[in-house]
């Protein structure tokens, strides 16, 4: 399975995350509190955009997560160390 491609653009909207990542916005929600490894920016209007580097963590949770079978601590021991 091919990681999706990101687009070459200075941040997303959560939608755009949502739909690239393929996972809802809770869960989004979630990995940011629980791992606090990215923080979207939060416009006047409480939209959230995301930058690349905030996707690519996305994506590497995602992948820790599912493919790798890593659990919590784990993936906060790698987000410490790598990003």
């Amino acid at each position: 399975m091919s990681e999706p491609t990101i687009p070459e653009k200075l941040t997303l909207k959560r939608k755009e995350v949502m739909q690239l990542a393929k996972l809802d916005g809770r869960v989004l929600d979630y990995w940011e509190k629980e791992f606090n490894a990215f923080t979207p920016i939060t416009n006047q209007s409480g939209d959230k955009f995301y930058t690349r580097h905030d996707v690519e963590i996305i994506l590497k949770i995602k992948q820790w997560l599912g493919r790798d079978k890593y659990d919590k601590n784990k993936i906060k021991e790698l987000l410490m160390n790598d990003f």
